[in-house]
């Protein structure tokens, strides 16, 4: 069963404590990801159950941290979400799709993000 716990990995402060409150009232552990450093500290010790991406980051590039997780038999359970402002057609750092997570457009999906984030807990509770 994957744990409760979810890793912020964003460079927008005000974004990932906004996203820490509203995961923190679903009663879900957070930790926001603020370095490369802090990445291996948390996938290492830590061991996250969901993953969120800002595809964005100028600190390290999203898509060969994703290519990590999936290659690494150790971490590819990670549930995935991955956040951008931009749509695949604006920018083609964002991936049009996403195996084994999901694309969260910002702010517009957030909602969606949370519900997301619930339906994954209920079926590993249920399972």
């Amino acid at each position: 069963m994957r744990n409760r716990l979810v890793a912020i990995i964003d460079d927008d402060p005000a974004f990932a404590e906004w996203l820490d409150r509203r995961l923190s009232e679903l009663g879900l552990e957070t930790v926001v990801v603020n370095s490369g450093l802090e990445i291996l500290s948390v996938l290492s010790i830590d061991r996250p159950g969901f993953v969120i991406i800002d595809m964005m980051l100028n600190w390290i590039d999203p898509a060969g941290l994703i290519d990590s997780f999936r290659r690494n038999p150790e971490l590819r359970d990670i549930k995935i979400f991955l956040v951008t402002e931009q749509k695949p057609e604006e920018n083609s750092r964002c991936p049009g799709s996403l195996p084994g997570g999901d694309i969260i457009y910002k702010p517009v999906d957030c909602d969606r993000l949370i519900d997301r984030l619930r339906e994954e807990i209920s079926d590993n509770d249920s399972a």
